[in-house]
């Protein structure tokens, strides 16, 4: 195993081995685009979550403050299931609808299927204003 972390060949460092252990390249789970502030536009990133201890607030899905403009946002959770059946499907009941050989639909149909979802998924991912109790 080499200095770079990810389980890919080559991470975003620009180190080519088998795992990438650069803080930067740790991934949000199923965070496909970056995620932008709703109030200032800005691009919300893992690494500026972790520098002000908001990183677990924001997997728990709890309203934190944005990084630039210090204003309340929250990440809802549709998305991310949106993303995980699409995954499912097109991984798990794609395979399962062809080996069963069901005659009413097609593993090409149910993949298209999952694909629309997970797309729509990443469509759907955003960060929300979060709700205030005045």
């Amino acid at each position: 195993m080499g200095q770079c972390g990810s389980w890919v060949s080559r991470c975003g460092c620009g180190k080519l081995s088998a795992r990438c252990d650069t803080p930067d390249e740790l991934a949000v789970p199923l965070n496909i685009k970056p995620l932008r502030c709703p109030w200032c536009q800005q691009p919300v990133t893992k690494k500026q979550l972790r520098e002000q201890q908001q990183l677990k607030t924001f997997l728990n899905r709890q309203p934190f403050p944005c990084p630039h403009c210090g204003r309340q946002v929250v990440c809802p959770e549709q998305s991310d299931t949106l993303i995980s059946v699409g995954l499912l499907i097109t991984a798990i009941l794609t395979p399962l609808v062809h080996f069963w050989q069901i005659s009413w639909t097609t593993p090409q149909q149910v993949f298209a299927l999952g694909l629309a979802i997970v797309i729509a998924g990443i469509l759907t991912q955003k960060l929300s204003k979060a709700e205030t109790h005045e």
